[in-house]
């Protein structure tokens, strides 16, 4: 008889854009239609990204950089 092991849940990092976003939206006084104007994207992508509902990719990690260099200096 085989035994087999429980296969364990791989455990992933917290998802740090729904806070960073909002803080950067809040902090620059926008909206998230202005926000995702500036971005490049449509704002349910943006209400997305907020909510926890979708993770931004490599493609819009570029848009995000290039729309707000200030804040997007270190990644």
């Amino acid at each position: 008889m085989t035994i087999m092991a429980k296969q364990r849940k791989k455990e992933s990092a917290p998802n740090p854009w729904p806070a960073r976003l909002k803080t950067l939206r809040k902090y620059l006084g926008i909206s998230q239609r202005e926000a995702a104007e500036k971005t490049g994207v449509v704002k349910g992508t943006w209400i997305a990204w907020e909510n926890s509902q979708r993770v931004p990719g490599r493609m819009a990690i570029q848009l995000l950089k290039k729309a707000f260099p200030d804040h997007f200096k270190a990644d």
